[in-house]
């Protein structure tokens, strides 16, 4: 898919951590958040020139997802849990408190990664720490349900990341970055439950699993955070190919454009305290693979 020298930056976005893109197909926009920036992005996919527009946060913001009807909203996951940003207003408002209960956990915890069912439930998972696991396996695999109740899907966790289901929407995937692996789940769509936890991949070496797509054959796209690269790997867990990147920390993919058939791919700085030093670290990345990603679910949000 082209050589190091020849992959340059779709925009040289400066991310400090550059993650949750998503494709805005009614305004033909890519969406995306800078975690520890705390910035929401967005730009033109079609114009000439990237016109990346920046808006702050007041909250942490992880992972973003398109809501059913209402086209100037998203639904954010945040450090406490999820939220609404509204474009129109520029305005942020938290709607569920996941640790409301637990104080001493939550002020530790954020939602780091997630996405939207066939059936409309917004499914994200969080971690302790900024860059990296400071506690293992406290974490949790959390499902929003369009009437905004909460359900615990999965403990144990240490590094939530990419989320993903088959085109058939039997297999939902889930990637823990801590343990090197991306899990494979029997998936309910009609109850969303899931059940027989498996490996699907595992990491070998300094690389960790971050986020993923899954595109419209079943093949799943990690990205490798530390590891300079996304894989391409058949429904069977087997690496397809390997599409690299001349940064470290790659974090996560999205399927974009009108047609779907467009690979745009999220990153972070080396160093967030040295952003000087970081060269094309936190730039957004744009490839043609190949091959036609799934259109992403909106969260169907009853009130």
């Amino acid at each position: 898919m082209g050589s190091i020298e020849e992959v340059k930056p779709w925009i040289e976005a400066g991310n400090l951590l550059g993650e949750g893109p998503v494709y805005l197909a009614s305004s033909d926009e890519l969406c995306w958040i800078d975690i520890a920036g705390k910035t929401i992005s967005k730009s033109k996919i079609d114009a000439t020139l990237p016109d990346q527009e920046t808006y702050p946060l007041p909250e942490i913001s992880t992972v973003i997802a398109e809501i059913e009807g209402r086209p100037n909203e998203l639904i954010l996951g945040t450090e406490n849990g999820f939220a609404i940003w509204n474009w129109t207003k520029i305005s942020f408002m938290p709607i569920v408190d996941i640790w409301k209960d637990d104080p001493v956990l939550g002020k530790k915890s954020r939602l780091n990664d997630g996405n939207i069912d066939v059936a409309g439930r917004y499914w994200a998972g969080s971690m302790i720490g900024m860059f990296g696991a400071d506690e293992t396996g406290k974490s949790s695999l959390y499902r929003l349900d369009s009437d905004l109740s909460l359900h615990t899907m999965l403990t144990g966790v240490s590094i939530s990341n990419g989320l993903g289901w088959s085109p058939d929407n039997r297999i939902m995937y889930f990637a823990d970055s801590h343990d090197q692996t991306v899990w494979a789940f029997d998936f309910d769509a009609e109850t969303g439950s899931i059940e027989n936890k498996r490996v699907f991949y595992r990491q070998k070496g300094k690389a960790n699993p971050d986020g993923l797509a899954v595109d419209a054959e079943g093949n799943v796209w990690l990205a490798l955070w530390e590891g300079y690269a996304v894989l391409q790997i058949s429904p069977e867990g087997k690496i397809v190919s390997k599409l690299d990147l001349p940064v470290s920390r790659v974090t996560c993919p999205c399927f974009g454009g009108p047609d779907l058939d467009e690979l745009f791919v999220t990153t972070a700085m080396l160093d967030p305290k040295r952003p000087e030093e970081a060269g094309l670290e936190g730039s957004v990345f744009r490839f043609k693979v190949g091959v036609k990603g799934q259109p992403r679910h909106k969260f169907v949000m009853k009130q």
